[in-house]
C-alpha cells in the first residue's frame, strides 16, 4: 500500500518554482550588447554599446557593480556619428537585484531612470508560470527621481530559460518615462540573457520613443 501510494505520488503533477535569483560573486563580469533605436518624429538615433558589469562587492546585504560602456551614436545617417568615450557607473543593489543608489558616475535623474530600466529584479519568493510579482520606487529629494511601479510576470519556461514580462511606469512628473517589455532569465543561475522593451517618454523627454535591447554576449 505504501509503495502504491508512493508511485501515486511521484506521478502526480509537481507545482515548479522559480527564484530567479542572481547570486553574484566578487570579480564576476557579465557583458552584453546594448542596441537603443529612439526618434523624436524628425531624426533616429541609433545607440549601440557594449555594456560590460563587474561585480566588485558582494555580500549578504548586497552587492555593487561596475557598469562601463563604450561604442557610438549614430544621429541621422550613418555618416552623422558620434564617438562616445567609456563611461563608468558604480551602482548598489540589495539581495534580490534592486537597484539603489549611483555611488560614482553619473548621477543625474536622467541616468537613473536610464539604469533603473536595465536590472532585473527578482522576485521576493520563488513563483510559479503565471504568477505576478510588483517593486516600486518612493520619489527620492536627492537623485530627483519620481515614484516608480515595475510590475513582472512569469510567462513561461523552456529549456532553462524564463520568459517574464515587465511593465515600468512613472508617476506624478510631467514627463513620465514608460516601458513594457521582457527577460529571458536563465534559470539555473539568475543572470540575464536579453532584455527587449519599448520605451515612451525616454528618460524623461517626451518626444523620444523607441525600442531598447540587452543580448548577453
Amino acid at each position: 500500500m505504501n509503495a502504491l501510494l508512493l508511485s501515486l505520488a511521484l506521478l502526480a503533477p509537481q507545482d515548479d518554482t522559480y527564484a530567479l535569483r542572481w547570486v553574484p560573486k566578487k570579480g564576476d563580469v557579465h557583458s552584453f550588447q546594448y542596441t537603443r533605436n529612439l526618434t523624436d518624429g524628425r531624426n533616429t538615433r541609433d545607440h549601440r554599446v557594449l555594456l560590460t558589469w563587474e561585480v566588485n562587492m558582494a555580500i549578504p546585504e548586497g552587492f555593487q557593480i561596475i557598469s562601463s560602456t563604450s561604442g557610438v551614436i549614430r544621429i541621422g545617417n550613418q555618416t552623422n556619428k558620434q564617438d562616445i568615450a567609456d563611461q563608468q557607473r558604480q551602482i548598489e543593489f540589495s539581495p534580490d537585484g534592486k537597484m539603489g543608489r549611483i555611488l560614482r558616475g553619473d548621477m543625474s535623474p536622467e541616468s537613473y531612470k536610464h539604469e533603473r530600466l536595465l536590472h532585473f529584479k527578482s522576485p521576493d519568493k520563488p513563483v510559479k508560470v503565471g504568477e505576478r510579482w510588483k517593486f516600486s520606487w518612493l520619489p527620492h529629494s536627492t537623485n530627483r527621481t519620481p515614484a516608480t511601479d515595475i510590475n513582472y510576470r512569469l510567462v513561461k519556461v523552456a529549456n532553462g530559460v524564463a520568459t517574464v514580462e515587465f511593465t515600468y511606469k512613472e508617476h506624478s512628473v510631467t514627463s513620465p518615462q514608460s516601458a513594457n517589455g521582457r527577460w529571458l532569465i536563465d534559470v539555473k543561475t539568475g543572470v540575464p540573457r536579453e532584455m527587449t522593451c519599448s520605451v515612451r517618454g525616454f528618460v524623461g523627454n517626451p518626444a523620444l520613443s523607441g525600442d531598447i535591447e540587452l543580448q548577453r554576449t
